[in-house]
């Protein structure tokens, strides 16, 4: 059994801040679920986006999200984009554990019986650990000499009746590929309005919306909880796709960043949101944090 391996992310834990909350534990901001973390919490040692062959699929019910789940179909034509992270074998058996919704603290049998999953998934490139859902295990292949890993449910996408995924869910999973492939917008819709489930279930301009215009930014706000303001002052365009970044401090603004110019502190370390309003006051977009997160990424 291997000391370390990849954990092979293709839903929302491709976002690294969704991911942490599996490592360190605790409830994010707005979720339905708290999990009890890994263990050893220190973060994965490193990430690199990766390609899987074969395709992702949603189905089944959320309990975190609602809606359909992500699954893995190595079946499936094409290739599904997702995101490896260099973890120990224990944090993968932990995050394995919380994928399947084990009581906490119900990781003592499942250890010995993942270590014996992942050498026969590396052998033969398949094993279960159990008949529900994420407990198949996947070993795709290696990676500098180590075994690439992920989760997915025991049926093919053929086999089961897929469902369109939350607005929410989705919208982490775009995110994940933004941070980890460097994708834009236009490329991340392309990609997921053909993935099953959001093909049939999903009007092609819901998934498509806003991705291949530039916006004017001028009178927008951003806001934190405690009703700070800060207002994008004249023109600021935002191509599809592109990003600007928003210091609290002081400095000069260019066309990819703004400075807030304030002189005391603005975003909590203990938690906090971020929201986004248009020029009319509608609200397009927000993020959170809770107090075991060092940052996140909107």
């Amino acid at each position: 059994m291997p000391g370390t391996v990849w954990y092979v992310a293709y839903g929302s834990n491709m976002h690294a801040a969704r991911l942490a909350w599996y490592v360190v534990g605790g409830c994010p901001p707005g979720g339905r679920r708290t999990y009890p973390g890994c263990r050893d919490p220190r973060p994965p040692s490193r990430s690199a986006p990766v390609w899987l062959p074969g395709g992702i699929y949603f189905a089944g019910e959320s309990g975190a999200w609602t809606g359909g789940m992500a699954f893995y179909d190595p079946q499936l034509p094409g290739e599904a984009a997702a995101r490896a992270y260099l973890v120990t074998i224990e944090q993968f058996t932990d995050i394995a554990a919380q994928e399947m919704y084990r009581p906490t603290g119900d990781t003592a049998d499942l250890v010995p019986a993942t270590g014996a999953a992942v050498d026969t998934a590396v052998a033969e490139g398949r094993a279960t650990l159990g008949p529900g859902r994420y407990e198949t295990l996947i070993c795709p292949g290696l990676r500098a000499g180590v075994p690439m890993l992920t989760f997915t449910a025991p049926e093919p996408a053929s086999a089961v009746r897929c469902r369109p995924p939350a607005p929410a869910y989705l919208r982490m999973i775009a995110r994940g590929l933004r941070e980890s492939h460097d994708w834009p917008a236009e490329r991340i819709a392309d990609y997921l309005a053909q993935r099953p489930g959001v093909a049939a279930g999903w009007p092609p301009d819901a998934v498509t919306t806003r991705r291949s215009s530039t916006i004017n930014l001028k009178s927008w706000t951003l806001r934190d909880k405690a009703r700070h303001v800060y207002t994008f002052s004249g023109d600021v365009r935002l191509a599809a796709g592109a990003s600007v970044y928003i210091h609290t401090g002081k400095g000069r603004n260019t066309s990819t960043h703004r400075y807030w110019g304030s002189g005391a502190y603005i975003w909590n370390n203990t938690g906090d949101s971020a929201y986004l309003r248009d020029s009319a006051g509608k609200q397009i977009d927000s993020c959170s944090w809770g107090s075991k997160g060092s940052y996140t990424s909107c």
